[in-house]
């Protein structure tokens, strides 16, 4: 599976079980680089209107190799070991965050792309692709 994950300047992934911020040209890549299917739970199904989508509380469990797993926790970390990649949206910026990813996460990942891209609601997001 492939993971999506949005992060703050910090690692910060969440505030109060909320996501930290939003924006649908985020959205409109993430439909682009999908394989397979676009697994997600279903508070995060209003990010992509008009979409076809799988939403189900256990995606990350339903997902299969091939599929796009979009997080918004931290559940995603106890399914590393069935990620084929991880794709990390940067919102270059600091927002109150009190879950965060850990720093080591990606110790064991490959860097292999990073791309700055004009959002809609941020100046400038930045998309990191990693690899095993």
């Amino acid at each position: 599976m492939h993971i999506v994950i949005c992060l703050d300047d910090r690692n910060g992934i969440q505030f109060n079980r909320r996501r930290l911020s939003s924006d649908r040209a985020v959205s409109a890549r993430i439909l682009e680089m999908a394989t397979g299917n676009l697994w997600m739970s279903p508070n995060s199904v209003k990010l992509f209107p008009d979409a076809r989508l799988c939403a189900d509380e256990d995606y990350l469990n339903q997902a299969r190799a091939g599929d796009t797993c979009f997080a918004e926790n931290l559940d995603f970390l106890n399914y590393m070991d069935k990620a084929e990649s991880i794709t990390v949206y940067r919102w270059n910026r600091t927002y109150p965050s009190d879950t965060k990813v850990p720093a080591d996460v990606f110790a064991s990942w490959i860097l292999t792309q990073s791309t700055d891209f004009p959002g809609n609601s941020h100046e400038t997001v930045t998309e990191e692709r990693y690899i095993l």
